[in-house]
């Protein structure tokens, strides 16, 4: 069996007054870990969006949507479309009376450590343009083969995460 615990994050920064905690439910990491790329260029990119719930300055990731068919996905990069991840968006957000929401997103990277690309920077920058997502905390995860990469937006900046130890 696939066992995970909480993993939990922490962005700090004084200068600009963030302090929040970001936590990931278990499951969440158990579903991420079925599409780390451990055979890197051999697999494709896996891509979904990341849902839960908004408490004051810290996020807490309850649920995530995985790829879908309609998804474009080649080992170097992906398309996530919104078929089918806006009907998982749709049902866990009518589920819970609105508590779980849209978060962020996550991908794959076939790096053993994950860090964001040119390509990632432009396209949560244009996720952040969106209406619906301005002035709110937005996380952006990256799995690489062993390590993680994780992203706050918040008012405009986006910070890096440290890992904290799990819960």
């Amino acid at each position: 069996m696939n066992k995970a615990n909480r993993v939990c994050w922490r962005v700090f920064n004084k200068n600009i007054g963030v302090d929040s905690w970001i936590i990931f439910e278990p499951s969440v990491i158990v579903e991420i870990n079925k599409y780390r790329q451990h055979q890197f260029y051999k697999q494709p990119e896996s891509c979904g969006v990341l849902l839960g719930e908004r408490r004051g300055q810290h996020l807490l990731v309850t649920n995530l949507s995985t790829p879908f068919p309609t998804d474009d996905r080649t080992p170097i990069g992906y398309t996530r479309h919104s078929e089918g991840h806006q009907g998982i968006v749709n049902y866990y957000h009518h589920q819970s009376n609105g508590a779980i929401q849209y978060i962020g997103e996550w991908h794959t990277h076939p790096q053993v450590s994950a860090s964001p690309s040119i390509t990632d920077y432009c396209e949560w920058a244009r996720t952040m343009e969106s209406p619906a997502n301005k002035n709110k905390k937005m996380i952006f995860f990256i799995a690489g083969t062993n390590d993680d990469w994780l992203g706050l937006y918040s008012d405009s900046i986006l910070l890096h995460a440290d890992i904290w130890p799990s819960l």
